[in-house]
């Protein structure tokens, strides 16, 4: 009996053996080339960047009442702005998305990151015009080809299984139809009847999922140094320079990790920046998180305060910058992180907008930085820790540099005259003499 039982398993764990590996040679052989299939198009500009906003808009813009039948344009270029921006994100993601000859054709090309001589993962898809819901032709990765209806009912089941019953079926049924003309997309919608419904249940789906995965660590940990920042913060109740909240913060995750067996100076200087974006940064880094704040009234009138009193360099704009940007590092990438900071800027160009302005960049890269250097390894974290306890008092000088000599304020047609796109040897040079400046604080310059 028990050389049977012995036998089966072998036979069992030989079969797990021969199909793992049968699966990784389909994946290596079939679906990974050995070079990419597309080219990058579009470029990340003034234009591709309004573009993409506009369409940005006018996603979030859609009708929210029960009923409610509507029509949703999406323009040949506005596709293009959103490819563009995705390629800036993630330079090793090429994406681009076409509308011609009545389908839409959106196509990637994304580069693993080690070199294994097959090392990219291609994958095409065209939209076709339908009456009746969404359409897909064949879906393309790599040597394979499959339906795009396998594709769709894969999506669906996803978005039903890990969301909320039915989720995924309901948004799927209340698109009507799809025209499709020479440069435009138009997509006919109507929103469900339980529209409150769906909504409760996808964010309350959300929320559960944040919190069993915990994807972005430890909340309660967060959740201590927001409460020694709102400590500091009612001993300091007049502090205006982010400099010193900095400094705080980086001093108590010290504490945290001096002579503590096991403890990591990585993760308490990531809580500890995560409570400082959470304090002056938008309510939804907290709904991303979990539960942190519990601010009562007055705690919550003196936050408002503080969000827009702190300064950094006597400028407000700046210390949101920072902040921002430390937030977008921490819980996502440095592509993506200093992408925002540029979209934004180039938003900012067009008319009615305050400006391109290269100060405002240099502070999104700052704070990129500080969030970098503060995570990436434990010998880096724990310098940027004795950093600040020498630069307690410093002041602005301790985490950002003179910004005299930087244009601000330059207009979508002066950019384009002088900078023309973010690929331009012009524009490189500008980051780089961001990158230099910003190499003349030892925090940036000695902790890598």
């Amino acid at each position: 009996m028990l050389k049977h039982l012995i036998k089966t398993i072998y036979r069992l764990m030989l079969a797990i053996l021969v199909f793992t590996l049968m699966s990784v040679a389909f994946v290596y052989f079939y679906l990974l080339q050995p070079t990419a299939n597309i080219k990058q198009e579009s470029v990340l500009d003034s234009a591709a960047a309004a573009n993409a906003k506009k369409l940005l808009k006018r996603l979030r813009s859609l009708a929210t009442q029960p009923n409610t039948i509507g029509v949703l344009p999406i323009k040949n270029q506005e596709l293009q702005g959103l490819a563009a921006l995705a390629h800036r994100s993630y330079p090793k993601l090429i994406a681009n998305g076409e509308i011609k000859n009545n389908t839409v054709k959106l196509a990637i090309s994304l580069a693993l990151p080690r070199s294994i001589n097959r090392d990219y993962l291609n994958v095409s898809v065209i939209l076709l015009p339908s009456t009746n819901s969404i359409q897909l032709s064949k879906v393309n990765i790599g040597e394979v080809s499959f339906s795009g209806d396998l594709l769709l009912k894969l999506a669906l089941w996803a978005i039903n299984r890990f969301m909320q019953n039915d989720l995924g079926t309901q948004v799927y049924n209340s698109i009507k139809s799809v025209h499709i003309s020479q440069n435009v997309l138009t997509v006919a919608y109507q929103v469900p009847e339980n529209l409150a419904e769906i909504n409760t249940n996808a964010k309350n789906g959300l929320l559960a999922l944040r919190d069993e995965l915990a994807l972005f660590g430890d909340v309660n940990a967060v959740k201590f140094y927001f409460q020694k920042l709102l400590r500091f913060i009612k001993a300091n109740p007049k502090q205006r320079d982010l400099p010193y909240y900095v400094a705080y913060l980086f001093n108590e995750s010290y504490q945290q990790t001096q002579g503590k067996s096991g403890s990591s100076a990585m993760e308490e200087n990531k809580n500890a920046l995560l409570a400082l974006a959470v304090y002056f940064g938008h309510d939804s880094f907290e709904l991303i998180l979990g539960n942190i704040a519990n601010l009562s009234v007055p705690e919550q009138r003196q936050r408002d305060k503080l969000i827009r009193a702190v300064t950094l360099v006597e400028r407000n704009d700046l210390q949101q910058h920072y902040i921002y940007s430390i937030a977008l590092e921490l819980l996502s990438s440095v592509g993506i992180s200093q992408t925002i900071g540029e979209f934004k800027e180039f938003s900012d160009s067009k008319i009615g907008g305050s400006g391109f302005s290269f100060t405002d960049l240099m502070a999104d890269r700052a704070g990129t930085r500080l969030a970098m250097l503060s995570t990436q390894s434990e010998g880096s974290a724990r310098r940027v820790q004795a950093y600040f306890l020498e630069h307690t008092e410093q002041g602005y000088a301790a985490i950002f540099p003179p910004i005299v000599g930087l244009p601000e304020g330059i207009s979508d047609i002066n950019f384009k005259l002088f900078y023309q796109d973010v690929d331009s040897p012009k524009y490189k040079k500008m980051l780089d003499k961001i990158d230099n400046r910003l190499s003349l604080i030892s925090l940036y310059r000695d902790v890598n």
